[in-house]
Parts: structure tokens; C-alpha cells; sequence
């Protein structure tokens, strides 16, 4: 029988849901559902998805989706997370057109002001 790969369509929403995992690391509502699909042949809706998160031994926790975009990129940076957040400051849907250098330089920015605040080693 042959199988038939579906893609994920990247959802565009107002707030990108993030999940801490066991290990440190965030992965992205879009990525938790890719892997699904990949492991174990299921295609997620938003309401199976939830069920499914709360079911993800290997979730730890969800950064709170009403949180402002600033605050998930410092936690973001904080965790060493550069590239997610060049990612999610470049895909806010606040800020006007932004190019992905321009997010590249603000992130880098934010980064070297929170050294130097104390707030990032």
C-alpha cells in the first residue's frame, strides 16, 4: 500500500503558541503538529490538538498566549533561542513589514541591551 505524505499548512495567527519541552527547548504549535503527522500519521485539528498537547510527556509547559510578543522574546533569548526569535519578532503581526535583516539587528540589539542590563550571562 503506498502512503501518501499531506503537508501541515503554516497557520498565520495573531500569537504563535510556544511549548517548553523536558529538555529546554521551545518548539512552535506548527512544529508539535508536524511531528505528529511525521511519527505517528495523524493530522491534527485544533481541537484534537489540544487534547493531544495535554496527553506530550515530552511538554513541559506552554508560554501564556496572551503574553506580549516582547516578553516571549526575551524568555526566548533567555533560553539561548536566537534564531525563534528573529523568527517570532520577524512574524508579529503588531509591527509594520519588517524585514527579516531588520529583525535580525533588533533581536541582536534587544540581546546586547539585556547583557548589559544583567538580565542575560
Amino acid at each position: 500500500m503506498e502512503q501518501t505524505t499531506t503537508s501541515i499548512p503554516k497557520e498565520k495567527s495573531k500569537q504563535e503558541r510556544l511549548f517548553l519541552t523536558k529538555q529546554g527547548n521551545f518548539v512552535t504549535e506548527w512544529d508539535i503538529k508536524k511531528a505528529a503527522q511525521i511519527i505517528f500519521n495523524q493530522n491534527l485539528t485544533q481541537i484534537n490538538f489540544d487534547q493531544f498537547i495535554t496527553n506530550c510527556l515530552g511538554i513541559d509547559a506552554e508560554l501564556d498566549p496572551d503574553m506580549d510578543t516582547l516578553s516571549k522574546i526575551k524568555i526566548l533569548l533567555r533560553h539561548g533561542e536566537i534564531v525563534r526569535a528573529i523568527r517570532l519578532y520577524y512574524n508579529d503581526s503588531d509591527k509594520q513589514k519588517t524585514t527579516l535583516k531588520e529583525a535580525r539587528d533588533a533581536i541582536y540589539q534587544l540581546e546586547a541591551t539585556m547583557k548589559q542590563n544583567g538580565e542575560l550571562l
